[in-house]
C-alpha cells in the first residue's frame, strides 16, 4: 500500500506542477489570446468527438 500511496503522491505533484505552469501561461495571455485559446480548444475537442462518432457509426 505504501508504494501505491507514493505513486499517487507523485502523480498529484506532477498534476499540480503542470497545472500551475499552464495557469501561469494562460493568465499571461491578453483577453483575445485567452478567448482564442478557448475557441481553439473547443474546436479541437469538437472535431475529435465528430471523428469518434463517425468511426462508431461507420463500423455498423
Amino acid at each position: 500500500m505504501d508504494k501505491l500511496t507514493g505513486i499517487v503522491d507523485k502523480l498529484k505533484d506532477l498534476y499540480h506542477k503542470y497545472y500551475d505552469q499552464f495557469m501561469n501561461w494562460y493568465r499571461g495571455l491578453d483577453d483575445v489570446g485567452q478567448f482564442g485559446f478557448l475557441v481553439a480548444a473547443f474546436v479541437v475537442i469538437f472535431f475529435i468527438l465528430i471523428v469518434f462518432i463517425l468511426s462508431r457509426v461507420t463500423r455498423r
